[in-house]
């Protein structure tokens, strides 16, 4: 069975209309070209997947190579939200926390294995925008 790790950056008053109605991620989901224009979300650039499996595996070898115990992947949301994606909520980070995401080296692995995805992660630092997440 196939894990993905899917990130999508939101401006902040998008984040305000999601957190108000879930639902619409469900839109985004489904590329619904309405919801895709309300929110502003050109998923060509503020949309990435990751194969979750892949970054386990990178964080195994990692653990590996110093030694240590396997762990999970650590996201250090800031909250969720109350959209269930089936391996639990949607995530995000704040734009005030996403400028130490480089610090945790689940985010520096998932930068350096997908670069749509470090673009993206750059991208809402540098603009202050939320960056939603979740395992599907």
């Amino acid at each position: 069975m196939s894990m993905t790790l899917t990130l999508i950056e939101i401006t902040s008053s998008s984040f305000n209309k999601i957190q108000t109605n879930p639902q619409l991620i469900e839109g985004i989901l489904e590329n619904q070209k309405n919801t895709l224009e309300e929110l502003k979300i050109d998923l060509d650039h503020q949309y990435s997947e990751i194969d979750y499996l892949t970054l386990t595996e990178a964080l195994d070898a990692l653990a590996e190579e110093e030694g240590e115990d396997p762990e999970e992947p650590h996201f250090s949301p800031s909250g969720e939200l109350n959209y269930d994606t089936g391996y639990g909520n949607v995530m995000f980070i704040e734009p005030s926390d996403l400028s130490e995401v480089y610090d945790n080296i689940t985010w520096e692995l998932i930068a350096a294995l997908d670069e749509n995805a470090d673009e993206l992660i750059s991208h809402a630092v540098e603009n202050k925008n939320y960056l939603l997440f979740f395992i599907s």
